[in-house]
């Protein structure tokens, strides 16, 4: 994951990370790029950065940063963001982006910083 924070994450910012990741529900993946689409937790965040290749990005970053602030990222193919997906499928697809954004923290505090991906298909 290029662009990630550089520096270690306080136990109040580690906390916040997790909360942050739990607060997200379908309703706040798709739509235009914005800062804070769930409420700040512990001074963590989490954006909806620009599409790319087809796909939403969703990134955890540390908030009053400036620079490099992602600590966790995943991307969601469009395909999982339509109004043709029942409220199984949705509930299913955000399980799937927190667990995706947990793992891709995970990845960052054992040095190896990855953007996760939704992939699979719903059992709706």
């Amino acid at each position: 994951m290029r662009n990630s924070f550089s520096r270690d994450l306080n136990n109040r910012q580690r906390a916040g990370v997790t909360d942050v990741i739990g607060e997200l529900n379908y309703n706040n993946l798709g739509g235009t790029p914005r800062s804070n689409i769930v409420p700040p937790v512990e001074g963590m965040r989490i954006d909806r950065q620009r599409e790319t290749n087809q796909e939403h990005n969703i990134q955890v970053q540390v908030n009053n940063v400036q620079g490099h602030s992602t600590v966790a990222a995943v991307l969601i193919p469009n395909r999982y963001l339509n109004n043709s997906i029942n409220d199984q499928g949705r509930a299913q697809v955000a399980r799937q982006v927190r667990a995706a954004l947990v793992n891709s923290f995970l990845d960052y505090l054992h040095g190896n910083p990855r953007i996760h991906r939704v992939e699979g298909h719903l059992s709706n």
